[in-house]
């Protein structure tokens, strides 16, 4: 019998023939990711609906298409920057017949929930290049989920302490008692970012007190932004000044103690809080307050106020202490509260003045405190910064002015960055001439309370 000899192909060749068979996707058709690791992925998530897409004069992508961009109007921020109201989509324009296989093709009136990562280069500016990145209303709950972290709660009320009760709530995190450690734990959220300065330097330690003012420190923030978008959607809020000062009754006759301070800062923080409880005003946040003074007690305070129904102006009428404020409507500026009353010892404040459109910090002549503050708020997305240097007088480090970034409201600027009002004449709001000011310093701040005034306060009854 012949033999016959057969050639076989190297394997190789066999798995290469195999490969070159199977269905490929079409080249610059993205790839569908998991919603799970889109919501990773994502510098941004939001709710929203897009508006008008325009051709934008940008180079045109691989199949010739020039980008387009749109306006999303945000309803709410499930990740990125807290009190958006708007942000810009960058994608390809909408196909005029039925849009290529898998293509990413947006129209105006698209809504859901977006997922989008941010583009290098351009600020408040986004896309979504991937199928994934725009899901159906219905998906929200799910997307909720994935984004995790403290939900937040609005409504949390602000406590009060004083420097040692803080310190002995932070000692009680690692108590043996349970009990204990779960009390200081609420305490301290409550606290709100008063507690940061203390708990911050805890957050990266091993064991259960680092644990907890990790968790703490989240649930503080979730709060606080949860805070933000319930005032920039729920209407009307008021950013208003409190301010005082006078003699304090003490024991011995000679400078006020530590305690004496923290009583002094108490009562006064109770008589307000009672004057807008009979005005029937909610008190939001104490976005910041402090106290000191050589000669008596200054106290200076900026709070958030809910006037819910009322008229701020006439709500707010008779509240003690008050110096002036901001209504605010969603979070935009909608119209200044002036000071009525200036207080008789406050220097170069006067009837009539206002707070300017900028949220406004002043520096003395601490370095330290000044390069802090810079940095902190270099690091805002939500605020455009410029720094005013010093004039060379003695006491004066310079300021800051700080106006909002695109897509971002006034009233998140002063809630993120803790800086005060700069009192200007009517006519001046725009911040062209400066007539006064009024700095009140954040919790913890070092310094002194108005580093403004060069001289001491003279002595006079409570204001």
């Amino acid at each position: 019998m012949k033999t016959v000899r057969r050639n076989h192909a190297p394997m190789w060749v066999l798995i290469a023939l195999a490969a070159l068979a199977l269905p490929r996707p079409a080249a610059g058709i993205p790839i569908r990711l998991p919603l799970d690791k889109a919501v990773a992925q994502a510098d941004l998530i939001v709710v929203g609906k897009l508006g008008e897409l325009k051709a934008v004069d940008r180079a045109a992508n691989q199949r010739g298409v020039p980008p387009a961009r749109g306006k999303i109007a945000v309803t709410e921020v499930l990740k990125g920057p807290a009190g958006l109201t708007e942000v810009t989509l960058q994608t390809r324009q909408p196909s005029v017949g039925p849009p290529p296989p898998g293509a990413v093709d947006y129209h105006q009136g698209a809504e859901g929930v977006w997922l989008l990562r941010k583009l290098e280069g351009e600020q408040n500016v986004y896309y979504g290049g991937n199928p994934t990145s725009l899901q159906p209303l219905s998906m929200l709950d799910e997307v909720r989920k994935l984004v995790g972290g403290p939900a937040g709660d609005p409504s949390v009320e602000p406590l009060v302490v004083s420097a040692e009760e803080l310190a002995a709530l932070i000692e009680q995190l690692d108590a043996p008692d349970y009990r204990k450690r779960e009390a200081a734990t609420e305490k301290l959220v409550r606290v709100g970012r008063a507690a940061r300065p203390a708990l911050e330097p805890l957050a990266g330690d091993r064991g259960e007190k680092g644990a907890r003012a990790k968790a703490i420190l989240e649930r503080i923030a979730a709060n606080e932004d949860a805070r933000i978008r319930a005032q920039i959607t729920g209407g009307r809020a008021v950013l208003m000044a409190f301010w005082h000062w006078g003699d304090i009754k003490t024991a011995g006759g000679g400078r006020p103690t530590e305690q004496e301070f923290v009583r002094g800062k108490k009562a006064i923080h109770d008589r307000i809080v009672a004057g807008l409880k009979a005005a029937g005003v909610k008190l939001v946040d104490v976005v910041s307050e402090t106290t000191g003074s050589e000669q008596g007690l200054t106290y200076s305070a900026m709070m958030l106020l809910d006037c819910q129904d009322k008229e701020p102006a006439e709500a707010l009428k008779d509240v003690p202490h008050r110096l002036a404020g901001i209504v605010f409507l969603k979070g935009h500026y909608e119209r200044a509260l002036p000071v009525q009353n200036p207080p008789k010892w406050l220097p170069r404040v006067e009837a009539g003045q206002v707070p300017a459109r900028y949220a406004f910090k002043r520096w003395g002549s601490a370095l330290g405190e000044r390069q802090v503050d810079q940095a902190r708020f270099a690091s805002l997305e939500c605020a455009k910064v410029e720094i005013i240097p010093s004039s060379g007088a003695s006491g004066d480090g310079g300021s800051a002015k700080l106006t909002p970034a695109h897509g971002h409201t006034l009233l998140e600027v002063f809630l993120r960055s803790g800086a005060g009002f700069d009192l200007v004449a009517p006519s001046q709001v725009a911040g062209k001439q400066v007539l006064a000011a009024f700095q009140a310093y954040p919790v913890g701040t070092p310094g002194p309370g108005f580093p403004l005034f060069d001289a001491a306060m003279p002595e006079g009854p409570a204001q």
